[in-house]
């Protein structure tokens, strides 16, 4: 019973996060001319979160392992709600700089712990199952906003969609006391900086982080391109604002699916067997999506990209704790999810370079922002495949 309270609190934590991820860019249209933002700055308040999840991530990682999962977990969830709420006082471009970088920060501390969490409250059978469950969370909550979001700034402003998403957390915090704090023991180490290179490198490690330090910023990469850069792309082949959102919503719904159906797939069958076919998938998805052109044919190739891009990229996150050992597994976790990310900063920069024509190689436009994917999903496959000849059991 306390295994199903734990997942469920989790996925709920999740579902916020990953709502208040969607909701600045809902907000963006309206939120932005009144600070007069430029597109300049509006770009730097998007990444200014990416930067803050990576130190996050980083951060969470360490005080996982110093305070315990649930605790460092909870201080992440209060980071979010405070900070979530603070966005709806913003005044000007430092404000709003500041609001969102601290809740990227909680956000990185939060997607740390969850996965540290669920790994070791789970049966090992049914360890990739839960992972996927709780960050499923993620792409469904992103799916709430993208559909409700319109909704929310018409009726009272762009400011309800941050009372909402900060609100909740605070709610939702105290929760956490019904699940254990997992709190391994540390081995004595001399100095902090040698026992961070030990976990992450020492006793033949090292390959192995680096293998999955890869694979994990190609498909971060694969991600916040298609995520950042759909909308924008489906416009620019004339279609409506609206339909653009609609994809938006399909991708990660398809997402949320993908994510519950390849973590059971990789329960029953191993990461060996199904991550290669699950980047596979990915290249279907988006080679569909840059050549479909009904609209029912490109919302169907949105969920199709979604389904594998989210489901193979989470998998393998509930992948990255069999390499370290308990006492170090936080921050293993953490460095593994904050280079990670850092693709999300790459991803789209990368798709407004092919946007200028910056590789001739690739045809223009919305093809080739998306064909580019193509070799990077391919290579993750393989690095995918690489990775767990080097884990037993998998």
């Amino acid at each position: 019973m306390r295994l199903y309270v734990a997942v469920a609190v989790c996925v709920l934590i999740a579902m916020l996060d990953g709502f208040d991820v969607q909701a600045i860019g809902i907000a963006a249209p309206v939120l932005f001319p009144e600070l007069k933002l430029d597109p300049i700055h509006a770009g730097q308040i998007f990444s200014s979160a990416q930067v803050g999840f990576v130190a996050g991530a980083l951060l969470g990682g360490a005080l996982s392992d110093l305070l315990g999962r649930r605790n460092a977990l909870m201080s992440g969830v209060i980071c979010v709600g405070a900070f979530s709420l603070g966005t709806i006082y913003t005044f000007s471009f430092d404000t709003l700089l500041a609001a969102r970088l601290f809740t990227g920060l909680g956000i990185g501390v939060v997607v740390v712990n969850l996965i540290s969490l669920t790994v070791e409250i789970a049966p090992t059978k049914h360890r990739a199952k839960i992972v996927a469950i709780t960050l499923a969370g993620l792409p469904a909550g992103g799916a709430i906003a993208a559909l409700v979001g319109h909704a929310f700034i018409e009726s009272s402003g762009w400011r309800s969609l941050f009372l909402v998403g900060g609100l909740a957390p605070l709610l939702i915090a105290p929760f956490l006391l019904l699940i254990p704090n997992m709190r391994p023991h540390r081995q004595k180490q001399d100095g902090v900086g040698r026992e961070w290179l030990h976990a992450l490198f020492g006793e033949g490690r090292g390959i192995s982080t680096m293998l999955l330090w890869l694979t994990l910023f190609l498909g971060s990469c694969i991600l916040y391109l298609i995520l950042n850069w759909l909308p924008s792309l489906m416009t620019d082949r004339g279609f409506t604002v609206q339909f653009a959102h609609r994809s938006s919503a399909f991708f990660s719904i398809g997402g949320c699916v993908g994510t519950l159906a390849i973590g059971a797939a990789v329960d029953r069958f191993g990461y060996r067997s199904v991550l290669p076919l699950g980047y596979g998938g990915v290249a279907i998805g988006v080679v569909g999506l840059a050549f479909a052109a009904a609209p029912a044919s490109i919302l169907t190739f949105a969920a199709v990209a979604g389904f594998f891009i989210l489901g193979s990229g989470y998998s393998l996150n509930g992948l990255a704790p069999a390499y370290y050992p308990t006492a170090a597994r936080g921050l293993g976790i953490g460095a593994s999810v904050a280079v990670g990310r850092a693709g999300s900063i790459v991803g789209p920069l990368l798709g407004g370079y092919i946007l200028s024509g910056g590789i001739a190689s690739l045809p223009s436009g919305a093809v080739g922002v998306l064909i580019v994917t193509v070799p990077l999903a391919i290579a993750s496959g393989a690095i995918a495949y690489l990775l767990t000849l080097r884990a037993r059991m998998l």
